[in-house]
C-alpha cells in the first residue's frame, strides 16, 4: 500500500547495514550475517545470553536538506511470535550523515523471526516527530530460515571450501565452486565459498554500489537462488512414492512437501493440487515428459523469483551506466 504524505520524503532507500556481531561479547562460532539482510541466530548453542549487533543507518541526502530539523532515527524490532516490541534509538556516528546503535537480543527473548527496520522521523513545517522515511526489513531468524520463501531467501552460510569447514557432501572436484546448494540437509543449505576471490565484496551490503555493480550483484543472487530452487523442486519430486491403489504419498520431508506445494500449481496452473503432483509424478517417469517438466518448472522458479522485472531493472541500470 502506498502512502503519502503532506510534505516532502526521502527519495533516496535508507540504508541499514551491521557493522560488527558478538555472542556475549566474543566473535560469534559462524557468521551470524552470511544471508543478505539477515541476523542468524538459529545455529547458536545453548547456553547462550546475549546476541548484540552494531548496526548502522546511512542517511547521505539528509544532510543538504534544509526542511528537515531534528533528525531521529530509531531502529524498530518487532516480533510477531511473542508480540515484543523495542525501539533501539541510534546516535550519530562517525560517519557524515550514518547513525548507529547497538541492538541486544536476549537469549529467550524472541521466536521463530523478528523483524528489524530503521525509522527516521524530524521536525518538518514546524511539526516535530514526522515521518520522513525507513530502510528496507531486515530478518532476525531464531529458528532455521523458512523454506520455502518466496523472495528466493535460502539458509545461507560462508565457509571454506578447502578449510575444515566444507560441507561433508561437497566432493573436492567441486571445491573451486562459488557456491554449493547442500540439499541432503534438512533443510537445505547454500553454501559459499569463503575461498573464493572477492566473492564476499560482491554480496555485502555495502550501500554505495554503482548501478553496474547492483544489476551484477542482483544477477548473481538471482542465479543462486535459482539454482538451489531447481535442485530442491528435483530433490523433492524424488521423495514422491506411489502406492499400490494408485495414490502418491508427500514426501516425509516438510521442506519437500513444501516446495512440491509452492511450485507446483505454478508448473501446472490449470490442475489442482492434487492432480498437478499426479501429472509431476508421471511427467517425471517418461523421458519426454521429464524434459517437458524441468523446461516448466525452470520457468516457474523463475517466475516465482520475479526474473523478469529483475532483468529489466538491470537492463536499464546497465543503460543509464553508459
Amino acid at each position: 500500500m502506498n502512502r503519502f504524505f503532506p510534505y516532502e520524503t526521502l527519495a533516496d532507500t535508507v540504508f541499514l547495514v551491521a557493522e560488527t556481531q558478538s555472542v556475549d561479547g566474543v566473535q560469534p562460532p559462524y557468521d551470524l550475517l552470511a544471508a543478505r539482510q539477515s541476523i542468524d541466530l538459529s545455529a547458536l548453542t545453548p547456553p547462550w545470553r546475549r546476541v548484540t549487533v552494531r548496526m548502522r543507518v546511512d542517511l547521505p541526502s539528509l544532510g543538504i536538506r534544509t526542511d528537515i530539523s531534528e533528525t531521529r532515527v530509531v531502529l524498530s524490532l518487532n516480533c510477531p511470535s511473542t508480540n515484543l516490541r523495542i525501539g533501539y534509538p541510534m546516535v550519530p556516528g562517525a560517519r557524515l550523515g550514518s547513525y548507529v546503535t547497538d541492538v541486544e537480543i536476549e537469549a529467550g527473548a524472541l521466536a521463530k523471526r523478528a523483524e528489524l527496520r530503521a525509522i527516521v522521523s524530524g521536525t518538518v513545517d514546524g511539526v516535530a516527530n514526522r515521518y520522513v522515511g525507513e530502510s528496507d526489513k531486515w530478518n532476525i531468524w531464531i529458528s532455521a530460515p523458512e523454506v520455502p520463501l518466496l523472495t528466493g531467501d535460502l539458509p545461507v552460510r560462508w565457509v571454506n571450501f578447502v578449510g575444515d569447514d566444507a560441507p561433508a557432501t561437497l566432493d573436492p572436484a567441486f571445491r573451486s565452486q562459488a557456491y554449493y546448494v547442500d540439499v541432503t540437509n534438512d533443510p537445505p543449505i547454500i553454501y559459499l565459498n569463503d575461498n573464493f576471490q572477492d566473492l564476499r565484496r560482491l554480496f555485502d551490503d555495502a550501500p554505495r554500489r554503482s548501478t553496474t555493480e547492483k544489476a551484477l550483484r542482483e544477477a548473481h543472487f538471482h542465479s543462486i537462488a535459482l539454482g538451489g530452487w531447481l535442485a530442491m523442486f528435483n530433490a523433492s519430486l524424488g521423495g514422491l512414492i506411489r502406492q499400490d491403489d494408485g495414490t502418491l504419498e508427500s514426501p516425509d520431508t516438510e521442506w519437500q512437501s513444501q516446495v512440491l506445494r509452492t511450485v507446483l500449481p505454478k508448473v501446472y496452473p490449470d490442475l489442482s493440487p492434487e492432480d498437478s503432483m499426479l501429472r509431476a509424478y508421471e511427467d517425471n517417469a517418461s523421458p519426454h515428459g521429464s524434459r517437458l517438466l524441468q523446461s516448466r518448472a525452470f520457468a516457474a522458479i523463475n517466475g516465482m523469483l520475479s526474473a523478469t522485472a529483475r532483468l529489466r531493472s538491470s537492463i536499464r541500470a546497465m543503460e543509464e551506466s553508459l
